[in-house]
């Protein structure tokens, strides 16, 4: 639903576009989005004149109070400079618009931890230091100040010193370590897929857990963290994760990926953060057993 804020103008401005820019605090390149004719853009704005404006457009870089998800988020622990949350499967790690109600920002307020949310105010990712796929669940870390974000970003192949995912797949997974050459293709790069040498060479380590049947508890060792990466990979050896049709897995009612563990070094301390809540891919394991 594309809902709509009144604004009675209270100074006079050359043109409604200029008017829109500095109420909104968007940019021209967004107005673009928008469908405003050029002639209602162009116009004088004057004062007392009323204005109807899209709400995503009024509310631009701000993040909803409303969280939608069917799960909330988790808090797993913090240090001074990091945050560690548990995001639930099918939620999106930040929203694209005000609407988007469904993520992993919007749930700061459901945690009563929204104070947060004042860094990077031009980001709609604010202080995330990675992102999880809409589909995925697990840790995602994010900086509480300025200082840390700049840093850990800045040199985050650095910084980011372990990265180890879980996942489900079929049985007989080769174990060890694989490295690929990978590219986008498809609408909008929304596919990764196996390039020669001219594509980005990527790596993981793969270590079966336990394994039940016709599929296997796996865990991953992420290098690079590139989009896509390990279900691309997984993908390539012929043993795609369940519940990922793009990259042919079993069908299941969620991608059975799961952010395990991360090890951050940020001012010569070295901090480790876990999420354990595999239980969706345990179950699943056990219930294909039966």
């Amino acid at each position: 639903m594309n809902h709509e804020v009144e604004i009675t103008l209270l100074a006079d401005y050359d043109s409604v576009e200029l008017a829109i820019i500095d109420l909104t605090g968007t940019t021209k390149s967004q107005l673009k989005k928008y469908s405003f004719s050029k002639s209602f853009l162009s116009k004088d704005a004057h004062t007392r004149m009323l204005l109807k404006i899209p709400i995503d457009l009024m509310n631009y870089l701000k993040i909803s109070p409303l969280y939608t998800g069917d799960k909330k988020p988790k808090i797993l622990g913090e240090t001074d400079h990091i945050l560690a949350l548990s995001k639930p499967a099918k939620i999106h790690s930040h929203p694209h618009c005000y609407s988007d109600t469904e993520n992993l920002l919007s749930g700061f307020y459901a945690l009563g931890i929204q104070q947060y949310l004042a860094l990077n105010l031009d980001r709609y990712d604010r202080g995330l230091l990675y992102r999880l796929d809409y589909e995925t669940s697990g840790l995602i870390l994010y900086a509480k100040t300025k200082e840390a974000y700049e840093s850990i970003r800045t040199k985050y192949s650095d910084s980011a010193l372990e990265k180890v995912y879980r996942a489900v797949v079929p049985a007989g997974v080769p174990q060890g370590e694989h490295e690929h050459y990978i590219r986008p293709t498809g609408s909008r790069g929304s596919k990764m897929t196996e390039a020669q040498r001219d594509g980005e060479k990527v790596n993981i380590k793969v270590k079966e857990i336990k394994s039940h049947s016709k599929y296997s508890l796996i865990e991953v060792k992420l290098k690079q963290g590139k989009r896509h990466q390990i279900r691309a990979q997984l993908s390539i050896l012929g043993f795609p994760i369940v519940g990922d049709p793009l990259y042919g897995g079993d069908s299941h009612d969620r991608l059975l990926l799961h952010c395990f563990e991360y090890s951050i070094e940020y001012k010569h301390s070295i901090s480790t953060f876990k999420d354990e809540e595999t239980g969706e891919l345990e179950d699943f394991l056990l219930s294909s057993h039966e």
